[in-house]
């Protein structure tokens, strides 16, 4: 991929990636080109935030917008997804969008923005065999602690979502970041299994995660799960690794079996990622509402 630098109000696509470039991609940076005229950079963000709500059920037609902050108000998430908080938000600023158009290092935010849009589509395609977790993320090497987005309880969080989808999921997603690279890990309860999803071969995890899993697992079941490093797309790149389990989550959200080849991703296959996610920020920057 080329070599882009990030500066404030300066196009973020440039080259053969904006001949490339379309739908909600080009929208979102044409947008991004128009309201940066009008705001100073420590001004500029896009704040969504999702909730559970009985009665209501299409995620894009139940949401409210104002001062550029997009409420997700979903009936089904609970089948789908779990968080111990009523409410939680994302934050996307410039930067942020500069290395999605860029196919650069992922965040927790965009990363977490993608596993808003897989539920979203395996709501309005009515595939039920798929959870997805908060990231949980080791920060210290040092102190080799586990933690996750809502709440720094990990065990809990964990043990709590194992309890809800063990016997009603084939697959239990969690985005797992240590050491600056992103890892899917996933949870087969029918196998008895945990899966690592590992797009770096010479990346050598810790055991931290699986001991997590593992232990929470028999708390909760009384069964003894086995890690299996399983079969996925192969990183060529150094920022990539977070585009890798986004697309390996979107495989595994349309299937219920894996079946997952060995190459490097596309630019292509890389691209309905980026473009999953600028939808995601587009709606939530209520760009419809003012076109």
């Amino acid at each position: 991929m080329a070599v882009y630098k990030y500066k404030y109000r300066q196009p973020m696509l440039v080259g053969q990636n904006l001949n490339d470039a379309g739908g909600y991609v080009l929208k979102l940076h044409e947008w991004y080109l128009d309201e940066s005229k009008r705001k100073e950079e420590n001004e500029f963000n896009v704040t969504f935030y999702y909730r559970r709500k009985t009665g209501q059920s299409n995620l894009h037609s139940t949401t409210t917008v104002k001062d550029n902050k997009l409420r997700f108000v979903v009936n089904y998430w609970d089948k789908l997804f779990y968080s111990q908080d009523s409410l939680t938000s994302i934050t996307v600023v410039p930067d942020e969008m500069s290395r999605l158009f860029n196919f650069g290092e992922m965040g927790f935010n965009l990363l977490r923005s993608y596993e808003l849009f897989l539920i979203n589509e395996c709501e309005n395609s009515g595939k039920n065999h798929v959870a997805f977790l908060e990231p949980f993320f080791i920060m210290d090497d040092k102190k080799n602690e586990l933690k996750s987005i809502p709440d720094e309880d990990a065990e809990g969080y964990i043990t709590a979502a194992i309890r809800k989808f063990k016997d009603n999921k084939a697959f239990i997603m969690i985005p797992f970041y240590e050491r600056a690279h992103w890892i899917l890990v996933v949870i087969v309860p029918e196998y008895r299994s945990v899966w690592y999803l590992n797009s770096k071969r010479d990346f050598n995890t810790s055991t931290t995660m699986f001991d997590l899993i593992a232990r929470a697992y028999k708390n909760v079941a009384g069964i003894k799960l086995t890690r299996i490093n399983k079969k996925c797309h192969l990183q060529t790149g150094n920022e990539e690794c977070g585009f890798y389990v986004c697309y390996h989550m979107r495989l595994l959200s349309e299937l219920q079996e894996a079946i997952i080849d060995d190459v490097p991703l596309t630019k292509h296959r890389m691209d309905t990622v980026r473009a999953g996610i600028c939808q995601m920020i587009y709606d939530a920057a209520n760009v419809k509402a003012k076109k």
